[in-house]
């Protein structure tokens, strides 16, 4: 059996399509790059919520890094929260890719479990200079 679209059923398929193609260009907002490295995060995870801040983090290398196993991996995401008055940050749900965005397996947070103190001038600081205001 084959469905016809009506041309308002086009319309919407076409215009969800397009919405799906803008939105992903703008799903990562860049907080800063060095070392290899690009540190991003998703504007619409971020939550407040009793002094606290949750977000979806990026972090992208410019070559990808490659694991004892041959793997390569182009990027991971964490999500990350932050104690803005306690000045520290916990990691969880981490996720490593491969530069096609394929999930890779088996690659641990080398972040401790638990909230970890900030460094002055660390990534986990400059969210929390972005974000804690």
């Amino acid at each position: 059996m084959k469905v016809a679209l009506t041309p308002l059923a086009l319309a919407l398929t076409l215009a969800t399509a397009g919405t799906v193609a803008a939105q992903s260009a703008y799903l990562w907002e860049e907080l800063g790059s060095g070392d290899g490295l690009t540190v991003s995060y998703n504007p619409l995870s971020v939550q407040h919520e009793n002094g606290m801040v949750t977000f979806l983090e990026k972090v992208s290398y410019a070559t990808p890094a490659v694991l004892p196993d041959g793997q390569q991996v182009g990027y991971y995401t964490v999500k990350m929260t932050i104690d803005c008055a306690a000045k520290t940050y916990a990691h969880a749900d981490y996720t490593a890719y491969t530069p096609a965005g394929v999930v890779v397996p088996g690659v641990a947070d080398s972040t401790p479990a638990g909230m970890n103190a900030m460094s002055p001038g660390g990534v986990p600081d400059d969210f929390r200079v972005k974000f804690c205001k």
